[in-house]
C-alpha cells in the first residue's frame, strides 16, 4: 500500500514551536511559500478530528466576545461521590442489547467483568472552552447507546474530562436515562507533570523523565494519589478499570526490562488491595509495547504480566490491554508480537482473556511522522491567501495602533493578548499542520482573547477600536483556519482513493473516518475515540446501523522495524 508516501517529508512530532514574543519590527505579513503559492500540500498530516476535540471544520471555528463556555459550568471542586456504584456484568449486558435481540449481543457467556460497546468515548485532550459541545456529545453518546464506555484518561491533563464526566453524571441520573452499573469508566496513571496536583518527581521512587515537564513512575504512592484525585474529581467510588499508562517509559536510558517488570510487580501488588478496598474494579496496561519486535527493548510481554499477576492472586484483577491501531499501524492486528512471536496481541489478547482495548484509530504515527485519517472541507484556495493575507495585515495594524488611555481606572489587558496577528505572523511557517494550530487556537489565542475583550467590554475610548478588532480578529482566526484545512483535504482525498483501491470493502462508506474506523472490530474489543461534537457522535451512529466490515489487513502492508 502506499499511503505513507503522501506523508514522507512532513514534521514530526506535536510540539508547537512558537515564540510568543511580539515582534514588532515585522509590519506586513509575508506567508510562507505553502501558502503563498498554495503548494507543500501533500506534506501536511491530517488532523484527528475525532480525536482532538475540535467542532465540524464545515462551519467557522465560534469565536465571539461571550464568556467561555467553560465558565458557564461550574468548576467548584466536590469529593463527595456523585454517581455511586459500579459497572455490572448483568447491566453492561442489557446496555449493548438495547434496541436488539439478546442472542445478537457479543458477550462473554459468564459475564466476568462487564461488556462493552465497540466504541469508547475518549474525554482526553477536550478544549474548556468547548465544554458545552463536549458536554452534549458524551450525553448523545450515552442516551443513545453509543457507547457505555468513558475513558477519563490521567489526572495530570487539567482535571477537564473529570469535570465533564461529573456534570453529564448528575444530568443523566436527574432524568434516569442511564444507571451506574450499564456505564464503564476508566482512567489510567503513571504519567504526570511536574508541580501539577502536588505531584513532584522526587516524591515518587524510580521516576523517569519523558519530557521537558512530564514524567513517569510506577510508584504505588503516585498511582494511589492518581486515583483517588480521579475519584474525587469525576464524583465516583469506584473506578471500573485502571490503566498503566505506557510503562515500558521506565525502561528510559537506563532502565532495563527486568527493572520494568519489577516495577510492575509492586504496582500490580498495590492495584490487587484497591480492588479489595473496591476503589477499583480491574487494572491493565496502555501500551506502545505490545506491538513492538521482541527484540526492542521497550517491548512489552502480556504471559510475563500475566504471570505476575497470578504470582499474586490467582484470581487476579489484570483484565485488559490497550494498544495504538489504525489503517496505517496494523502491527496489533497482523505482526507476532507475543507468545514468542507466534501470535500478534490482538489475537493473544484474545486467547487469554483480555479486554482488548485499542486507541488513535484516526491518528496514525509512521516513521516518526504524524497523519490523520480524517476529511477535511475544501475552499477557494485563492480567495483564501488573497483575503487572509489583507485581514492579517489590517489587524496588525490595529494591535500597533491602539489608542492610548489617559482614563487611569483602566486596566489594559497584558500585551500578548492583543498581539496574537503578530505572533502568528512571525510563526506562520511553525503553523502548518492543523493540530498544531487547534491547541494554539483553543488553549492559547481564543482563551486571552476572549478575555481581554470581556476587559475591554466598558471601556467606551476603546469601544470603537475594540469592535474593529474583534471582527477582524474573528475573521483572522477563520480565514487561517480555512486556508489549513483546504490544504488537508486534498491529501485526505487521496488517501480515501487509494483505500478505496486497496480494501473495496470499504468503498461504500461515506468518509475517510467512516473507512479508517470501520474494520478496528476486527482486532480490538473497544475502540477509543475522542467523538467531542453532537456530529462525530452521529457518525458513529451510522456506522454502527450498517452490516461490519472485514478486511484483509496484510493487504496494508507493515513499514520496516
Amino acid at each position: 500500500m502506499m499511503l505513507r508516501q503522501h506523508y514522507g517529508r512532513m514534521r514530526p512530532g506535536y510540539g508547537i514551536p512558537i515564540d510568543l514574543a511580539v515582534h514588532a519590527s515585522r509590519s506586513v505579513v509575508c506567508l510562507p511559500p505553502a501558502i503563498a503559492q498554495h503548494q507543500s500540500i501533500t506534506q501536511l498530516p491530517l488532523r484527528r478530528c475525532f480525536a482532538s476535540g475540535t467542532a465540524p471544520t464545515n462551519q467557522p471555528l465560534p469565536m465571539n466576545n461571550a464568556t467561555p463556555d467553560a465558565e458557564v459550568m461550574s468548576e467548584t471542586p466536590v469529593t463527595r461521590p456523585v454517581w455511586h456504584g459500579k459497572a455490572s456484568p448483568a447491566d453492561t449486558a442489557s446496555f449493548l442489547a438495547r434496541g436488539e435481540s439478546p442472542e445478537s449481543v457479543n458477550a462473554p457467556e459468564d459475564l466476568p467483568l462487564f461488556c462493552v460497546t465497540p466504541f469508547a468515548f475518549s474525554a482526553r485532550c477536550i478544549a474548556r472552552a468547548r465544554m458545552h459541545s463536549h458536554s452534549a456529545a458524551l450525553l448523545q453518546a450515552l442516551r443513545n447507546g453509543v457507547t457505555n464506555v468513558v475513558d477519563l484518561g490521567s489526572p495530570s491533563e487539567d482535571g477537564v474530562a473529570h469535570q465533564l464526566f461529573r456534570n453529564s453524571a448528575v444530568e443523566l441520573m436527574n432524568e434516569e436515562a442511564v444507571s451506574r452499573s450499564e456505564i464503564v469508566v476508566l482512567a489510567k496513571g503513571g504519567s504526570f507533570r511536574a508541580g501539577q496536583e502536588e505531584c513532584k518527581p522526587d516524591s515518587f521512587k524510580n521516576c523517569v523523565q519523558t519530557g521537558e515537564e512530564s514524567y513517569h513512575s510506577l510508584d504505588p504512592a503516585l498511582l494511589d494519589k492518581q486515583i483517588t484525585q480521579t475519584l474525587d474529581a469525576a464524583g465516583l467510588d469506584t473506578l471500573d478499570l485502571f490503566m498503566i499508562d505506557r510503562p515500558e517509559l521506565q525502561i528510559g536510558t537506563d532502565g532495563t526490562p527486568d527493572d520494568l517488570y519489577k516495577h510492575l510487580s509492586e504496582a500490580f501488588k498495590y492495584l490487587e488491595t484497591k480492588r479489595e478496598e473496591g476503589r477499583i474494579q480491574a487494572y491493565g496496561i496502555e501500551s506502545n509495547g505490545f506491538t513492538y519486535p521482541l527484540k526492542h527493548k521497550q517491548h512489552m510481554d502480556v504471559s510475563k504480566l500475566l504471570s505476575i499477576a497470578k504470582n499474586i492472586n490467582t484470581q487476579h484483577g489484570f483484565a485488559a490491554v490497550n494498544y495504538p491501531l489504525n489503517l496505517l499501524e496494523p502491527q496489533a492486528a497482523i505482526s507476532g508480537t507475543q507468545k514468542n512471536g507466534t501470535r500478534s496481541i490482538a489475537d493473544f489478547a484474545r486467547d487469554v482473556g483480555l479486554l482488548r482495548f485499542s486507541h488513535r484509530p484516526l491518528e496514525a504515527s509512521v516513521e516518526g511522522h504524524t497523519m490523520r485519517l480524517v476529511d477535511f472541507p475544501s475552499h477557494d484556495a485563492n480567495d483564501i491567501v488573497s483575503s487572509l493575507k489583507e485581514c492579517w495585515n489590517t489587524v496588525i495594524h490595529l494591535e500597533r495602533n491602539i489608542p492610548p488611555l489617559t482614563d487611569n481606572q483602566f486596566v489594559m489587558p497584558p500585551k500578548q493578548h492583543l498581539s496574537w496577528a503578530q505572533i502568528m505572523s512571525a510563526n506562520a511557517d511553525k503553523l502548518q499542520r492543523i493540530y498544531d494550530w487547534e491547541i494554539l487556537l483553543l488553549h492559547h489565542i481564543k482563551p486571552t482573547f476572549q478575555a481581554a475583550m470581556a476587559q475591554l467590554h466598558n471601556c467606551q475610548p476603546l469601544s470603537e477600536w475594540r469592535t474593529s478588532y474583534s471582527f477582524l480578529m474573528e475573521q483572522l482566526l477563520h480565514r487561517f483556519t480555512w486556508m489549513l484545512e483546504h490544504k488537508h483535504h486534498e491529501i485526505s482525498k487521496a488517501t480515501s482513493q487509494e483505500l478505496d483501491e486497496t480494501c473495496p470493502e470499504l468503498r461504500h462508506l461515506p468518509s475517510l473516518q467512516a473507512k479508517a474506523l470501520a474494520p478496528l472490530h476486527q482486532a480490538s474489543d473497544c475502540v477509543i475515540l475522542g467523538m467531542h461534537h453532537p456530529a462525530y457522535v452521529s457518525e458513529v451512529e451510522m456506522l454502527l446501523s450498517k452490516p461490519q466490515v472485514t478486511i484483509d489487513w496484510s493487504t496494508l502492508g507493515l513499514p520496516s522495524p
